[in-house]
């Protein structure tokens, strides 16, 4: 996540010293919300922050006011300040108006900014050959991942956000749940890593149960199915299938919990198995798809 925001907002005439404060807080926030996610910031990042995390408990009107103030000031930012291809603005300026309307109340936005769009761009393809280097190039649990990846055609945020239950092995079907624009859909299971997937998953289940016996909480519910079923974070169908190593702090409640594989984690995987495999391009977890 860019970093250089903060020097500009110290010197914005738009915030008071403590609106500023309010404001860098609330950016950090919402984009280590964006980057646990593995997603950018834009229209669709900001929708589901101010949705499923500020949303989820009663906010002063205060609060609202001076984060949404703050969130906008930094997607302002990113299409003024920043050198960035045509979708990247096009989704911050999407947010700004969410927030001007949703959470300023105002009817008309007119945020006066026009785009020039920038060439299509080729996309990255690998070769049968490049994609074999690849795998040789990761340890067992990423390259399943990886190749789950690229044999469903699911995309980062989907790939680490299954669970046990959204692997559905007699019909060869996954099904991800609240995938882009938060919809549901389901898509092919490859035949060829279901032997592998089963193996994976009992050990999966080796770390769940050690989990349940050490008392630990269970893992993190979407939206508000954690209140509505208290017990469910604790089910083996709910937990995730590819768990994180270790456990960790969550940061919103403060729990500490199971998460799912980290996105960066998973990204840096990626990268320095293409440099190993000597791959002259640059590949990404997005390549895969």
């Amino acid at each position: 996540m860019w970093t250089s925001w903060r020097e500009d907002l110290k010197h914005s005439r738009e915030f008071g010293p403590r609106e500023r404060r309010g404001a860098e807080w609330v950016i950090g926030w919402y984009l280590g919300c964006a980057e646990r996610a593995g997603e950018v910031p834009g229209r669709v990042s900001a929708r589901e922050f101010w949705v499923k995390v500020v949303k989820q408990k009663d906010r002063e009107p205060w609060q609202e006011e001076q984060w949404g103030a703050g969130i906008a000031w930094y997607l302002d930012w990113l299409v003024e300040v920043r050198n960035l291809s045509f979708a990247t603005p096009k989704q911050a300026l999407n947010a700004l108006a969410f927030f001007f309307k949703d959470v300023c109340g105002r009817e008309v936005v007119d945020l006066g900014v026009e785009l020039k769009k920038t060439s299509e761009r080729v996309p990255v393809v690998l070769s049968v050959s490049e994609l074999r280097r690849l795998w040789e190039g990761m340890g067992e649990e990423h390259r399943l991942a990886a190749e789950l990846m690229y044999g469903s055609g699911i995309r980062l945020k989907e790939l680490i956000s299954l669970r046990v239950k959204d692997l559905d092995f007699e019909r060869g079907q996954l099904v991800v749940r609240a995938g882009k624009g938060d919809k549901d859909r389901v898509t092919l299971l490859p035949t060829g890593l279901v032997v592998r997937l089963k193996a994976h998953l009992e050990e999966v289940r080796k770390v769940y149960e050690g989990d349940r016996a050490a008392g630990q909480p269970g893992v993190m519910m979407p939206k508000g199915l954690g209140r509505k079923y208290p017990s469910a974070g604790t089910s083996w169908e709910w937990h995730w299938v590819f768990p994180a190593p270790k456990i960790g702090k969550d940061p919103e409640t403060g729990i500490r919990r199971r998460h799912h594989l980290h996105p960066a984690i998973f990204q840096r995987q990626v990268k320095a198995a293409a440099q190993k495999a000597e791959i002259a391009k640059r590949v990404t977890p997005h390549v895969l798809r």
